[in-house]
């Protein structure tokens, strides 16, 4: 799967954005000839602000190009998702999220080093989006690589029996400010049995997210109380 032409394009850089899209009449206009068409329904389920389920076509990966007289980034593969036309796709036909601009980011980062923004001559637009995302990547070093903690919601211990699994509600502390989907995963200081598995599963993570559900499941014969406060932490790996 290789992209095999490169166009030039009016885009959104969105870094509340974790996926990018292309707008269909667009891609049928400019890309279709080019640009295969690959499916993987079956793989991801994207959720837009609200709740509301982001329908898609499929994918394509197209290249993308940094301007900038100095700046020498280009050809940086990126997943485009083909979306249903609205209005605003006529003014900007392609949205870039994270997927595609953290790409650029650690490509510019290489080339240049830590001073990219300025030796690399990037546009405003570029400088905002690279200064925003070190800005996360900063807070997110700073908060132990975990996007939050999950502690108990309940003050009441939980009674776990030998090969069972439940599903409890954990309420997050230590928030970054991000939308993803992470995965859940222990923390070494967490105080559950070693017998005791959290199962894993993606978690649409967002500013708003205040509990979350964790399915706890024991591989041993015998049954664990689980005391309150006992951690677990989301993680972006």
């Amino acid at each position: 799967m290789r992209p095999k032409l490169l166009f030039l394009t009016i885009s959104v850089l969105d870094t509340g954005l974790s996926v990018s899209t292309i707008g269909k009449s667009y891609y049928d206009e400019d890309f279709a000839s080019n640009h295969p068409i690959y499916t993987m329904d079956e793989l991801i389920h994207v959720e837009g602000a609200g709740g509301y389920t982001l329908p898609y076509l499929g994918f394509i990966i197209a290249k993308i190009l940094v301007p900038g007289e100095k700046c020498h980034v280009k050809n940086i593969s990126c997943i485009l998702l083909i979306v249903p036309d609205v209005f605003y796709h006529k003014l900007v036909p392609v949205l870039l999220g994270t997927n595609a601009l953290v790409s650029v980011m650690k490509q510019l980062e290489s080339t240049y080093g830590v001073r990219c923004i300025q030796r690399a001559d990037l546009n405003t637009s570029w400088q905002l989006v690279i200064r925003c995302l070190n800005l996360h990547t900063k807070t997110f070093i700073r908060n132990d690589g975990k996007l939050c903690v999950v502690k108990s919601a309940s003050s009441d211990k939980i009674s776990l029996p030998g090969n069972t699994t439940i599903t409890i509600v954990r309420s997050l502390d230590r928030k970054i400010n991000v939308n993803c989907m992470p995965m859940m995963q222990l923390v070494s200081e967490s105080k559950l049995p070693s017998d005791v598995e959290i199962v894993l599963g993606l978690v649409n993570y967002d500013k708003h997210l205040q509990t979350v559900k964790v399915s706890l499941s024991n591989h041993s014969t015998s049954t664990f109380v689980i005391s309150p406060r006992s951690v677990s932490y989301i993680s972006v790996k």
